[in-house]
């Protein structure tokens, strides 16, 4: 498999991914549900193909310490889930609109609630040789950002499996937390759509 940064990012691959992805859309018809978007940010970290993960601020009120992708709800000025997942990267980690690629939309998932049900869109998105240290991080949102190479997220020996009350998540080991639960599965979906030769570890719910 073929994971050297000048191939995964070069021009060929990315019309290739782009012409897989959904083009860039208005939010769809499903107005009834809670709207979200995240980014899911490729860049070359350390000579190295990577993506780009945030680790949530302990002291938000859900899903607090997990291992995330830059995103959130929509609001009243997005009108599309690329407007989304942008402002909220900006938002959480300072990252300028006009730095990110964007390749185009992953599926919609669905995440049921009891209460309310909501959508969140995956934007996959190329940042370039950002440089970490550089982010200016929301640290009411988000605790520290780290980036796990392709080639360790690809890697047999560190992929395994959960079951989460009745779903089934893939989980990626080696870094400095598990990635697992929704950002695992939309890390999954991304790379099946990244790496010509990924074989995806889930399934997800789709729209």
């Amino acid at each position: 498999m073929e994971l050297g940064w000048s191939f995964v990012f070069g021009e060929s691959n990315r019309n290739r991914v782009a012409a897989r992805l959904s083009a860039p859309a208005a939010w769809s018809r499903h107005h009834f549900l809670r709207r979200a978007a995240v980014l899911v940010p490729l860049l070359v970290d350390a000579g190295q193909a990577c993506v780009l993960f945030t680790l949530r601020s302990r002291t938000l009120g859900r899903h607090r310490a997990q291992v995330s992708f830059p995103g959130g709800f929509t609001e009243l000025p997005d009108t599309t889930p690329v407007a989304t997942a942008l402002r909220e990267a900006e938002e959480e980690l300072g990252l300028p609109a006009s730095l990110v690629d964007v390749w185009g939309q992953l599926p919609t998932c669905t995440i049921p609630d009891r209460v309310r049900s909501s959508t969140i869109t995956p934007v996959i998105g190329y940042i370039g040789n950002v440089e970490l240290s550089t982010l200016r991080l929301n640290k009411a949102e988000v605790e520290k950002v780290f980036a796990l190479p392709l080639k360790q997220l690809v890697d047999p020996a560190l992929c395994r499996h959960t079951t989460f009350r009745q779903y089934r998540f893939p989980v990626f080991l080696g870094g400095p937390r598990r990635v697992w639960g929704l950002t695992a599965t939309i890390l999954d979906l991304a790379l099946s759509h990244i790496l010509p030769q990924y074989t995806p570890l889930s399934r997800v719910m789709l729209m």
